[in-house]
């Protein structure tokens, strides 16, 4: 764990003095995104200036504006920030794509057999990741039946074996501004379509609702991602992906979270690929499960960002799943591919728990992440790896359990959880904590509390080990 901390130490100083490059997105000239109050009506405020409305977001109150001249609109957007019906106006942000901004690309596979269900290709039915998170063993309980996820990408090759009985009808193009958000050949075409075999892989029967709002070379914009979010919302999805994200703090797409938020959803961010500490939107915003990415080794992936704001961390390295066109299959690496897999999770919880929303969602996924790694235990919170590896059978099989757990409930408030861990690393710290019934701090009875028993507790707990010797 030390040298963990210290290569994490290292990391976050490296990325104060490289991280300010290329961190901001940029605005679209002659585009502005305006925000008014119930009752505003945009063509009266933007009458006689010469500019138009280009797009707006039913029953939000949200509108695209449009110039011919970038320097008329910034005038205009400076005049209008102070009037009493604005209540914001910003730059439309255009956004990339993480996969996309990195150069990351995907490796097609030319030997793939032809697709037989939960059979093959080898390569995507048997890979690592479904035992090193535990799907195989989560999808005995739980497989995300009539769940909907919603996927804001680039689009999905519909046509695609894998997904094309598992595509909802009601998807839609915030590029194109149709009905058919199907993928466009470009340099990452086939983005949607690889985070949508990774939610299939994991929740094979859920819905996947596809949105798009990023063309096929990766390029997006904070409003079309704000319409995107707002039509899940009012299509009754059931939660959101969002493998993307922007240094820039917009407006808009957080003001499309907060509704998204209140209707409930959870909503999956992916952290980024610049290896910064800088915070990434939507990822940061409160009630967001953020995602970093590990390698196979359990390590935090070279190209990962992280920060304070991580919730969980999911394996970005090599995974193997489904692309568009001709290449049916591939690899690829990418804090894009951690977050369906986080958000297959939840679809599978929800097939359970459909009352854990979004909040309720996002501590759930905390307690129930492993903390144990190949290298050793996590101290959660951290910066690199949140608050633990997802545990995708641990998180569906404790929703699913209905007996009360009253092992190890330390701090007696009825659940075990990530909190009587902490409350048993204080005691071992001495700060004056009582245990009370049924817990003990001594949890492996040799009569001392010290990190044998916070190791015993975690092994007891969350990976079904030996249960205490009866001293408690």
């Amino acid at each position: 764990m030390t040298n963990y901390k210290l290569l994490t130490t290292s990391l976050i100083i490296l990325a104060l003095l490289i991280g300010s490059q290329s961190v901001l997105s940029d605005p679209i000239p002659g585009q502005a995104v305006l925000k008014m109050t119930a009752g505003g009506k945009p063509d009266d405020l933007l009458r006689g200036s010469g500019a138009q409305v280009n797009d707006s977001i039913p029953g939000r109150q949200t509108y695209l504006i449009g110039m011919d001249s970038p320097d008329d609109l910034a005038a205009l957007v400076e005049e209008l920030e102070t009037d009493s019906q604005v209540i914001y106006i910003e730059p439309n942000y255009s956004l990339k794509l993480p996969e996309s901004f990195q150069m990351s690309i995907s490796f097609p596979d030319d030997f793939a057999p032809p697709f037989l269900f939960g059979v093959e290709p080898n390569s995507f039915y048997n890979q690592p990741v479904l035992y090193s998170i535990g799907i195989e063993q989560a999808q005995e309980v739980a497989t995300g039946n009539g769940i909907t996820i919603a996927v804001i990408d680039n689009g999905v090759d519909f046509s695609h074996p894998l997904l094309s009985t598992r595509l909802s009808d009601s998807g839609y193009d915030f590029i194109a501004l149709d009905n058919d958000p199907s993928y466009e050949a470009g340099e990452v075409a086939g983005h949607g379509t690889f985070v949508s075999g990774l939610i299939a892989l994991t929740a094979p029967d859920c819905q996947i609702l596809s949105l798009r709002a990023f063309d096929a070379n990766g390029n997006g914009n904070s409003f079309a991602i704000a319409e995107a979010i707002s039509y899940a919302v009012d299509q009754g999805a059931d939660l959101i992906n969002m493998s993307f994200g922007s240094y820039e703090n917009s407006r808009v797409i957080a003001h499309a979270c907060n509704s998204a938020i209140t209707a409930g959803l959870p909503m999956v961010a992916a952290s980024g690929n610049n290896a910064t500490i800088v915070p990434t939107y939507p990822a940061a915003y409160p009630g967001i499960i953020a995602v970093s990415g590990i390698n196979s080794a359990g390590g935090l992936a070279e190209f990962s960002n992280y920060g304070d704001y991580i919730d969980v961390c999911a394996p970005a390295v090599d995974l193997y799943s489904s692309l568009a066109g001709d290449d049916l299959w591939g690899t690829w690496s990418g804090t894009s591919f951690s977050a369906p897999l986080v958000s297959a999770t939840c679809a599978m919880v929800l097939q359970i728990r459909p009352d854990y929303s979004t909040f309720l969602m996002e501590e759930y996924l905390r307690q129930t992440a492993s903390l144990e790694f190949t290298w050793g235990f996590l101290t959660p919170p951290d910066p690199a790896f949140g608050f633990g590896r997802l545990d995708v059978a641990n998180s569906v099989l404790q929703a699913a359990t209905t007996e009360v757990v009253e092992y190890g409930d330390l701090n007696g408030n009825g659940t075990v959880n990530i909190g009587d861990i902490v409350f048993l690393l204080r005691q071992f710290q001495g700060n004056g904590q009582t245990a009370v019934a049924p817990g003990n701090p001594d949890v492996n009875c040799d009569g001392i509390i010290d990190t044998v028993d916070i190791e015993y507790f975690i092994k007891r707990v969350f990976h079904n080990g030996p249960r205490s010797g009866g001293c408690q």
